[in-house]
């Protein structure tokens, strides 16, 4: 297996990866999207729930903007606490995947072809 072979097998197995446990952000429903703050990755078969954002809402917030949700949250209001993947940031860590792929591809051709005498 060349080198090349391998950059592409490591790039495929970080991309299966981010797709197991891709980044999340919380944000409250009835807020208008003013309350929200990442989460970081989770896996897919086990998302944040609203505990999680709830909490993560509490640290994100300045004290003196909107006031922090209190956390746990009452029963009535945790259908409001949501968790999405971030597709943005998600994007961005792909592309930096495949970037960093198609530079070691390169680097690794480079590498195997000898200099002419």
């Amino acid at each position: 297996m060349s080198n090349r072979h391998a950059v592409i097998i490591v790039a495929g197995l970080v991309a299966v990866a981010q797709s197991a446990a891709p980044p999340y952000f919380g944000f409250v429903a009835d807020s208008g999207g003013r309350l929200h703050a990442p989460l970081g990755h989770y896996p897919r078969w086990a998302p944040p729930g609203p505990e999680d954002v709830c909490s993560a809402m509490g640290a994100r917030q300045p004290a003196a903007a909107i006031p922090a949700p209190s956390c746990p949250p009452s029963p009535e209001r945790r259908p409001q606490f949501r968790a999405r993947v971030n597709l943005i940031r998600l994007s961005l860590e792909s592309a930096g995947v495949i970037v960093a792929a198609l530079v070691g591809a390169f680097v690794a051709r480079r590498a195997r072809v000898s200099p002419r005498h």
